[in-house]
């Protein structure tokens, strides 16, 4: 790990120092300008990635302070919005077609600058940032196009004398509460969806990882987009202005992409006013190995779902199930691709390819998390397993692998319980079958369904898997899956509704019909 000296004196870091004017105090982004809180407080927003606490202060690691807003902030934000919809919802379809797109290109233009904001609030590598603002581009260059697309449709009569239609249009004020673990690319297609149908928009990203929606505010002001119809409130407040964006009548959709307990808070009171959502939540994915795959492609594979972000995605591989005749070729081949993580702080050093969890408190979930497979499952630590706070920093864990697990269907049984729960983390749980029903029996026994991936030869299993593993999106020989144009989602509990693909933008439009006479009055 870099030293004191070299962390604070690397020219990355005077970069994204405090001083760096995408770190702003007043960066709540409302009705085209940027403002403080009403209340006026403020709270402070860290480096996960900033060194040992014995070595780098608090002041050091912070990297600048975010207005603490409140109730009365989203509903000033709401107003605005609220406000503004009239005129983006008549805007023609290829004027906000254009300004999204204008988005997008600013944001490509301007990728090195964007990486390094969120590579510092969020501790992942330049690589990985710079990933996610494509990504996040992306969604808005897919949804200028969907937007050129929005058609209603000529029904046939169902008597003489009529001429039903449809017709569709924006459902008005969106909602849009983002997660931290790619803090600019969820949040871009829940608010691309909405700014494509003619919706404003009132987002509100982690409070954790909120600089980069800073960029995305000013990005919006360049490319024309009219004041008041994309804004941002900060907050640490979570509760309370998920309340205020779930109980305002004027909201009309709220999008979320998080837990499955705070997707349940939120579509509960979402109820109340009957807002239409989408909940992309937690997930536990299947990765299954069976005996025809070759253990080296096989692990290869695991190890690109799983190496993005420190593996703090929802879609990353949760259990590894591997068939009992190449369980250990395979185990091997995943430690040696393991081993080449070097872990630590990307910005002081440019060959590391791991970086930190974004907070202690989420590091030490996942290595309670592992100690537990150990200890309670019979689990073998094949690798790692340790906290790196003396060497690298409170948010560190070495990457880690766990075999010689065996599931047990058993409802009580703790394994089970401890298998259950998402790791979203950098740590794998590896589990051995003996058939192919057996295997899918352990992917579909989990109350979630977000992605599954399975590695085999056997064409007629290809075939067959999507239709038995309960799940929304089924990766076959392949680990990296996600792009705009396709229908991300899951079921059981990871959620309601699709992001993104051709279906992506018709959650944010009310279908109306119309039934005129066929002749003048």
């Amino acid at each position: 790990f870099q030293s004191k000296t070299s962390l604070t004196n690397s020219k990355m870091f005077k970069t994204l120092s405090r001083e760096h004017p995408h770190f702003k105090t007043n960066c709540n982004f409302v009705n085209g300008k940027f403002i403080s809180a009403k209340c006026g407080s403020t709270v402070p927003v860290y480096f996960p990635a900033a060194g040992p606490t014995s070595v780098v202060s608090e002041t050091e690691r912070t990297l600048g302070h975010i207005p603490n807003s409140q109730a009365a902030d989203v509903k000033n934000a709401v107003d605005v919005a609220h406000a503004s919809f009239p005129l983006w919802s008549q805007t023609s379809p290829f004027q906000r077609a254009t300004v999204l797109r204008k988005m997008a290109s600013l944001m490509r233009e301007r990728i090195s600058t964007i990486s390094e904001v969120i590579a510092c609030e969020s501790g992942k590598t330049l690589v990985d940032a710079a990933g996610e603002v494509n990504y996040c581009a992306d969604y808005f260059n897919w949804f200028a196009g969907e937007a050129e697309r929005i058609t209603g449709m000529t029904l046939p009569p169902f008597r003489d004398g009529v001429r039903p239609m449809t017709i569709k249009k924006p459902v008005g004020v969106v909602g849009v509460i983002s997660p931290w673990n790619f803090p600019l690319a969820m949040a871009g297609r829940g608010c691309a969806g909405a700014l494509a149908a003619g919706c404003s928009t009132v987002w509100r990203p982690s409070d954790l990882t909120p600089f980069s929606a800073t960029v995305l505010a000013e990005i919006s002001l360049e490319a024309g987009m009219p004041a008041g119809v994309f804004n941002v409130i900060q907050s640490r407040r979570a509760d309370e202005c998920g309340k205020a964006l779930c109980f305002d009548k004027r909201v009309r959709f709220l999008s979320f992409t998080g837990s499955v307990r705070v997707g349940q808070i939120l579509g509960g009171q979402c109820s109340q006013t009957m807002k239409k959502t989408s909940l992309e939540l937690g997930g536990n994915a299947p990765f299954i190995v069976f005996e025809d795959a070759d253990p080296a492609i096989a692990a290869k594979i695991m190890f690109d779902a799983k190496s993005r972000n420190a593996a703090q995605a929802c879609v990353a591989p949760n259990r590894v199930l591997v068939h009992e005749s190449i369980a250990e070729p395979f185990t091997l081949e995943l430690v040696k691709l393991f081993k080449t993580f070097k872990t630590g702080n990307h910005l002081a050093d440019p060959t590391v390819n791991c970086g930190p969890y974004i907070t202690q408190q989420q590091r030490d979930r996942v290595w309670t998390l592992t100690q537990n497979w150990i200890k309670h499952g019979g689990g073998k630590l094949r690798l790692g397993g340790n906290k790196l706070d003396e060497t690298h920093g409170p948010c560190f864990m070495e990457p880690t692998i766990v075999d010689n697990l065996k599931w047990c269907h058993k409802e009580g049984s703790k394994l089970r319980e401890l298998l259950h729960e998402e790791v979203f983390g950098l740590s794998v749980p590896i589990i051995t079958f003996s058939t192919e029903d057996e295997a899918i029996k352990i992917a579909n026994d989990v109350d979630v369904g977000l992605s599954s991936y399975a590695v085999t030869n056997n064409a007629e299993r290809l075939q067959r898997l999507p239709e038995k593993l309960h799940f929304g999106m089924h990766a076959q020989n392949v680990g990296v899956t996600a792009h705009a144009s396709i229908p991300a989602g899951g079921v059981k509990n990871s959620g309601l509704g699709r992001y993104g693909g051709h279906g992506g933008i018709e959650p944010f439009l009310d279908v109306v019909y119309v039934c005129r006479a066929a002749s003048k009055i």
